[in-house]
């Protein structure tokens, strides 16, 4: 089912166009990314975490399965990492749109590597994973004005202990004043 003429016309594109991106087969890919510039940057040489992991170089791994282009590629992030985006450790799975739901058969590889630059580059507290390395960053991201090209879908309330502003992602959050953890 696999278009092998699709699969080595993207394998030269991504070679040719993504030289942090290596390729044993047209099926696997390794990228290796780091955010590059503007506010991540910024915030990095300020040094205020998690920004400063961003800008470090990381590792992802991009499988194309049977059924490409019709079902997305499985990534698997290799590189530990707080992100509110990708749980940390073996595990390594991403959280992006175009790997989910939002998957077309239009799209290519291409779009994924830049899907997975993305995530450095501007970071969706909104969208963390339950896990609890993920949910510090979005905090801590949320606080710092992100995701800066992409609408709220997170909401504030107040914590009850020290008044603090608490961001609340699904039905939970936790305040970093004084940890207080706020159910909704």
């Amino acid at each position: 089912m696999v278009d092998e003429e699709l699969l080595l016309e993207e394998r030269e594109y991504i070679l040719k166009n993504f030289p942090r991106v290596t390729s044993s087969s047209p099926t696997l890919y390794e990228v290796s990314l780091r955010a590059e510039g503007g506010r991540v940057q910024e915030l990095a040489e300020e040094g205020v975490w998690p920004f400063t992991q961003y800008v470090k170089w990381h590792r992802a791994k991009i499988e194309v399965g049977y059924l490409y282009p019709f079902r997305p590629p499985a990534v698997t992030w290799l590189t530990d990492i707080d992100h509110p985006n990708i749980i940390p450790g073996r595990r390594g799975k991403v959280c992006l749109s175009i790997l989910g739901k939002g998957w077309r058969p239009s799209y290519r590889l291409s779009a994924v590597i830049n899907g997975l630059y993305f995530l450095l580059q501007d970071p969706n507290p909104y969208s963390a994973y339950p896990n609890k390395r993920c949910k510090k960053a979005a905090m801590v991201l949320y606080m710092y004005g992100f995701p800066l090209h992409r609408p709220p879908t997170g909401r504030w309330v107040k914590c009850p202990e020290c008044s603090n502003d608490v961001l609340i992602i699904g039905n939970e959050g936790r305040c970093l004043r004084c940890g207080k953890r706020i159910v909704l």
